[in-house]
């Protein structure tokens, strides 16, 4: 019985996997080079899972002015923004984050910030994407 009930869990993170969409980033005239996408996809509780990978993102304190992070938002069509979390970046200059959100209708916006609990975002918009809903 245990082996059916572990075979149907693999079946349903498989599915889920499997249906994540995938949101291009535009990068901004602050980091030209940078290059992510984002996979959108639902989890157990009917959240949006949000996994952004970036390359060839400039280190914050390499831009103008100086930041010291990145952090990730969503951003819902009437402009309310939410915190979802600091990216982190290597020295390989790869970003990458994994965070949740209630939302299902948002766009994603990659601030450059000082701080990582920031309420609002800075006008530092490094990428973003067009608002789409996830499904």
């Amino acid at each position: 019985m245990k082996s059916v009930q572990l075979f149907l869990l693999f079946l349903v993170f498989t599915f889920a996997a499997a249906c994540a969409q995938t949101v291009a980033l535009r990068s901004s005239p602050d980091a030209p080079a940078a290059l992510g996408a984002a996979k959108i996809s639902k989890d157990g509780n009917g959240n949006s899972v949000v996994k952004i990978e970036v390359s060839h993102l400039a280190p914050p304190e390499n831009l103008l002015p100086p930041r010291k992070l990145y952090v990730v938002w969503a951003q819902v069509p009437q402009g309310r923004t939410v915190n979802l979390g600091q990216m982190q970046v290597g020295k390989n200059r790869v970003g990458k984050f994994t965070g949740v959100t209630a939302l299902n209708e948002f766009r994603i916006v990659i601030t450059a910030e000082d701080l990582p609990a920031v309420i609002t975002p800075s006008k530092q918009e490094i990428l973003t994407t067009e608002v789409f809903t996830v499904s």
